[in-house]
This record gives structure tokens, sequence and C-alpha cells, in this order.
């Protein structure tokens, strides 16, 4: 290791102590306690700090605004002992240490060859139609549309909506016949976050244990996604015992 990357090193070093310092003291100026308790506080943690970074501009002047005092910078200062480093028996180390640095450093533009976009081959058209299975989480929200994301192939425990692919760009939707009772409690709470994909029929009542789909609803893709183009209308009754 060369002089000059040692000396490296040591500045990244420097200023990664230097930004932790910065954080902490920023971190008690803006505690909600007394004035008192941050000066107490930001003075201990002061005395501290690396020598190195100790009278760099920033941290004097976080102290001032925290304990409105300003901060004789010769007051602190000691004499640092130098010492030669034997590089060739610390090198192996200090190689660790200086890659380990430079990785957390935002990486380099490199110029490299567009990505290979792979083009999706149309499906086969006795491959429809296609079922796929949707948790109430699985919508995706697009600067003032919300669209549903493309589901899983088998129904789970939280299957609450199923899409039924008829072509590459349509489908149809509607609640999962079988929802279990919990998933039913989450949908029945939060359909004004679904008003986008279903048109409730009569009036909902607290006592309604059952969703049934009275009208599937129209999906067209964009990208990645399923956007409503007719809503679903469903109505909410209690299951007969």
């Amino acid at each position: 290791m060369t002089e000059q990357e040692i000396a490296k090193y040591k500045e990244q070093l420097r200023l990664r102590k230097l930004g932790v310092a910065i954080y902490e003291l920023q971190t008690i100026l803006g505690q909600k306690i007394s004035a008192t308790e941050k000066t107490q506080q930001a003075k201990k943690y002061y005395q501290k700090i690396d020598n190195a970074i100790k009278n760099e501009e920033v941290i004097l002047d976080l102290m001032h605004k925290i304990t409105g005092e300003k901060i004789n910078v010769e007051e602190y200062k000691t004499p640092v002992k130098t010492q030669p480093i034997p590089i060739r028996k610390n090198q192996a180390i200090l190689d660790e240490l200086l890659q380990s640095e430079e990785t957390k450093q935002p990486p380099k533009p490199q110029t490299q060859n567009p990505p290979i976009t792979e083009i999706p081959q149309p499906i086969a058209s006795n491959s429809f139609p296609i079922t796929t299975y949707l948790s109430i989480r699985d919508i995706h929200k697009e600067d003032d549309e919300t669209f549903f994301k493309k589901g899983r192939n088998k129904a789970v425990s939280n299957s609450i909506f199923v899409i039924h692919q008829t072509s590459n760009t349509e489908a149809t939707f509607e609640t999962c016949k079988e929802i279990k009772t919990n998933f039913f409690n989450s949908f029945y709470r939060s359909l004004s976050g679904f008003v986008f994909a279903f048109e409730v029929v009569g009036s909902p009542s607290f006592e309604d244990d059952k969703v049934e789909t009275l009208e599937k609803g129209k999906l067209t893709k964009k990208n990645d996604y399923w956007k409503v183009t007719q809503k679903a209308k469903i109505q909410f009754k209690k299951e007969e015992e």
C-alpha cells in the first residue's frame, strides 16, 4: 500500500467520523429537553469526539447552537503522537479497511450495454382462461389511478379477489367465493379503498358475513398491472345457516 493510498484511507475515515458526530449533535439539538440538559449532553459528547474532527467548523457551529457558548479551539487541541506504520505488516488490514470504506461510496457511473429486454411471447389461445388469486394488499397505486397486481396461480388463505384472464390484454374479476372470516372482515373495513373496482348493491350490515359477486368486473392490461374498465357489482349478506 502506497503512502497516497494510506492518506486516502485516513481521509475517508475522518469524514466518516465527522458524519457520525454531526448526526449525534443534531440529535441532541432536536431533543425536547431543557437547554441545560442539552448543554450537558453536548459537552459530554464533545469530549469524546476525535481530535481530528473536533475543531471542524460545522462541529463548532452545532456546539454554539446547543450551548450558546463559543468554544475556544485551542482549549481542546491536544498533540497527536504519530508513529510510523509498519506498512508490510499492516498492509492486508489497511487494504481490507480501505476496500470496505470504498464500497460505501456511491458507485461510479459505468458505460454498459443497454439491458436486454425480454419480449413477452404471445400466449397460445388454448391456454385461456388463466385464473389468479389476489389478497387485499395486491393493489398498486400510480399517480391518481389504482390497479390490481398480477396475483398468484393458487388460492391461499388470504385470497379475496379472483382474476380470470381471457386474452393477453383482457380479463374479468370477482370476489373469492370462500373468503376466510378474518379476511372478509378486513375487506369489509377497507371498502373505501376499493371504490375503484367494486360497486356495492344494497346496504351492508355489520351482521353480514358473506360477499357475493352479482356481476363480474372487467380489466385491461396496462404494463404489468390490471386496470379496471368496468366495476364489479357485489352484495354483502348474512350466510344462511
